[in-house]
């Protein structure tokens, strides 16, 4: 692969790295995913969670633990099904989603700054057709 190919890659690892830093709850990647699909599904099992993003059992149920023993979240049993656990997000989680929002912006702003105003236009422009584009392939997945 074309050291060129990599650059998205490398910014999303740079990012990453930035808020793990600067955020007090040590939140990776996945668990940011999985907290983003309770937040917008309160009382969603954590079967469902794991189909929506394709994650392993195994894994889901270390990061509801994690997430849980950050005070996150928290579980319920279903009223309709014994087996199954109901995922709901703690105020902390809306905390934590806005300073993560915060960081992530002040990253962007730190990283665009070696930009005029008009590369950043183009770039900006350029950005959002590869993320509409993204977004196509993903839908066919």
């Amino acid at each position: 692969m074309d050291e060129r190919n990599r650059y998205i890659t490398k910014i999303s690892r740079n990012l990453e790295l930035y808020k793990r830093k600067r955020v007090d709850i040590k939140l990776n990647s996945s668990m940011e995913l999985v907290l983003h699909v309770i937040r917008h599904n309160n009382g969603i099992t954590q079967e469902k969670v794991g189909k929506i993003l394709g994650l392993d059992k195994g894994l889901i149920t270390r990061i509801i633990k994690s997430l849980i023993e950050e005070e996150l979240i928290y579980k319920i049993k279903s009223d309709k099904d014994k087996r199954a656990y109901l995922l709901f997000p703690l105020d902390k989680a809306k905390l934590i989603k806005d300073e993560v929002v915060n960081l992530e912006s002040e990253y962007y702003d730190l990283i665009l700054d070696v930009l005029d105003n008009n590369e950043k236009e183009i770039f900006l422009s350029l950005l959002e057709k590869i993320y509409l584009r993204s977004k196509e392939i993903r839908k066919k997945c």
